[in-house]
């Protein structure tokens, strides 16, 4: 549970049952799933995950001074996390401006000859961020 300066929660994050960690320089959170052996990165503005670090080990939850804990550096581009192994150095994603994926929703399965129908394309950079937009021509 997340909570505000006066311990009010503001989001249950599903899954999230290792180590936390907030990042100094953006507004993210970082959080451990064990159930999937992932470090998922959220926005703190939305809550919406904009990426997902595989760990590379099974992990377990949390405990103090052990597994599950984490730490990002004050300049925001390293996560260090305590796992049974040892611990393990990520390379956080920075938004670039720079497309690297890309995603279609709400394509539909049929559609006559001739006719029209709408999707979403959305592009996302490595940090998970919408680049700006390109004007259509």
């Amino acid at each position: 549970m997340v909570a505000d300066q006066n311990f009010h929660g503001i989001i249950n994050l599903p899954g999230i049952d290792g180590g936390v960690a907030f990042d100094p320089t953006r507004d993210m959170l970082y959080g451990v799933n064990s159930s999937t052996d992932e470090i998922i990165a959220f926005d703190t503005h939305t809550w919406a995950v904009k990426y997902v670090l595989p760990v590379g080990e099974t992990l377990s939850t949390c405990t103090a001074f052990e597994n599950g804990v984490m730490r990002v550096s004050d300049d925001g581009k390293l996560l260090f996390l305590a796992t049974p192994s040892g611990v393990r150095m990520f390379n956080l994603r920075v938004s670039t401006g720079v497309a690297s994926s890309l995603s279609v929703a709400g394509f539909p399965s049929f559609v006559k000859a001739g006719s029209s129908a709408n999707f979403t394309v959305t592009a996302l950079d490595p940090a998970g961020t919408s680049p700006p937009a390109i004007p259509a021509r």
